[in-house]
């Protein structure tokens, strides 16, 4: 739409203009705001009318794609000058022509050849389970279709939407032709089904990250925009020794989603087993939205499930480094500790780590080490079993807390000013053993710093609150 001749609403500036009367002045990008926040007045000292607030639902603003809606008459005028002036080889006759969007091509559209793609239920499966996939090819209807799936059953296959079981652990790749009577094309997708046995080794887990040579075999990654900004073996720093896992976050994209599955493990064998691991994070300014969820699947990553929430304010142990962050001390590594109570029966377990990029301000790298569950080297305090966390935070008015317990327990949950004073009444409640989550109303405190404080069985856990 730029090529359109439009600017953002705000003007690529703060409460800039885009040029266009009829657009209301905006502050700058509005990030995930929907029709259940309207009307929303973004910055109050550009607002021209808060009964109306500001025109996120523009296609020029920043807000999810289901919210996106309009166009003024202004802009549409603007865009229809475009295309009779600067633009006007758009519509020229010889353009039409190499486009085949003349009438006639429309009324007589002519037969192109397909290009394959394809999709799938599923990626990750425990042996002898089954993937379904599903033909997507476009440009080109009823096109024949012939499937290639090594170490499947079928082998081969011409249905539209095959059904494929894999008897033996692996990484296998599939291909899809698809054809009519203009042509044919071929995808192949390599190592996309990723076969796993249905029980792992017994014993204690311990992953340091040292073995660069083996770790795409033994771990995946899931990198869906392609770029550098992935989890990767970093070689250069670690908790454990000289190496470690890195999520390359400093030139990432937002809202980007990346993934890191770990080989499985079995905590059956283990007494009292807790997931454990070291991480280092730093940010570069601003104030970063990222977040990290850790998952566990017990059927070889076919679902996932018992989600930790870590945010970015949990992430960063080393504070502000404008340069790419490299963790230099012991003191720069943070211990995370998850029970795994809920698992403790549980003989095949995956952990899956779930990062997703700030939506504004960008956090630095962030480094994960000593993947662990039983072994002698998981030391840890009392407190790092309860595994606090809140999100969001910062937060406005309301905010979730997030701990573990072990067994069922009394637990008191506090909140405290920088004075150490006692801001609101405190919560006593017996829980189960597992995952909690408690909310947390702060719409009767000040904008500024708190300390949320849990204590279970005499061992407490305290964490910063920022109320924004």
């Amino acid at each position: 739409l730029h090529l359109l001749g439009l600017r953002h609403i705000w003007g690529d500036a703060d409460c800039g203009s885009d040029g266009i009367d009829d657009t209301p002045a905006a502050f700058g990008p509005n990030y995930g705001i929907c029709w259940d926040d309207f009307p929303y007045s973004g910055n109050a000292e550009c607002t021209e009318d808060p009964t109306c607030g500001e025109m996120f639902m523009n296609y020029m603003d920043y807000s999810d794609d289901q919210c996106m809606s309009m166009f003024t008459n202004g802009q549409k005028a603007v865009m229809q000058t475009t295309l009779s002036t600067v633009r006007a080889s758009v519509c020229s006759p010889e353009n039409l022509l190499a486009t085949g969007t003349r009438d006639e091509d429309i009324q007589n559209p002519i037969t192109c050849a397909p290009i394959s793609n394809f999709c799938s239920n599923r990626s990750m499966i425990c042996e002898g389970a089954s993937i379904t996939f599903e033909s997507a090819e476009y440009n080109a209807d009823n096109a024949s279709k012939s499937w290639s799936f090594p170490g499947g059953t079928p082998e081969t296959s011409t249905s539209a939407s095959p059904s494929v079981t894999y008897a033996q652990s692996g990484t296998y790749s599939v291909s899809l032709t698809t054809s009519n009577t203009t042509g044919s094309n071929t995808i192949t997708r390599n190592n996309i089904v990723n076969v796993t046995a249905d029980s792992a080794p017994s014993g204690t887990y311990l992953e340091t990250f040292e073995d660069a040579t083996t770790f795409n075999s033994r771990f995946l990654v899931f990198n869906n925009d392609g770029s550098s900004a992935k989890w990767e073996q970093c070689g250069f720093a670690g908790w454990y020794s000289s190496s470690s896992v890195r999520m390359n976050n400093f030139n990432n994209t937002a809202t980007e989603i990346d993934e890191l599955v770990t080989t499985s493990f079995n905590p059956s064998s283990v007494q009292n087993p807790v997931f454990l691991f070291r991480l280092a994070g730093a940010e570069r300014g601003g104030e970063p939205s990222e977040q990290m969820r850790v998952l566990f699947s017990t059927n070889c990553g076919q679902t996932w499930g018992n989600p930790r929430i870590i945010n970015f304010s949990d992430m960063n142990t080393a504070g502000l480094f404008t340069n790419e962050f490299v963790p230099t001390s012991a003191a720069q590594w943070r211990t995370f500790a998850f029970p795994l109570t809920s698992l403790a029966t549980q003989d095949n377990v995956r952990a899956k780590f779930e990062f997703t990029a700030g939506s504004g301000d960008r956090a630095n790298h962030i480094y994960i080490d000593d993947i662990n569950v039983g072994n002698s080297l998981g030391t840890f305090e009392p407190a790092d079993l309860i595994a606090l966390s809140l999100y969001p935070n910062p937060a406005q008015n309301q905010t979730q807390i997030f701990f573990e317990t072990q067994k069922p327990e009394s637990v008191t949950i506090r909140v405290f000013n920088t004075l150490g004073a006692e801001v609101l009444s405190p919560l006593s409640t017996k829980v189960q053993a597992g995952a909690q989550q408690f909310n947390l109303d702060a719409s009767s405190l000040s904008a500024g710093l708190y300390t949320v404080a849990v204590e279970i069985d005499g061992t407490k856990a305290f964490r910063k609150f920022v109320k924004q």
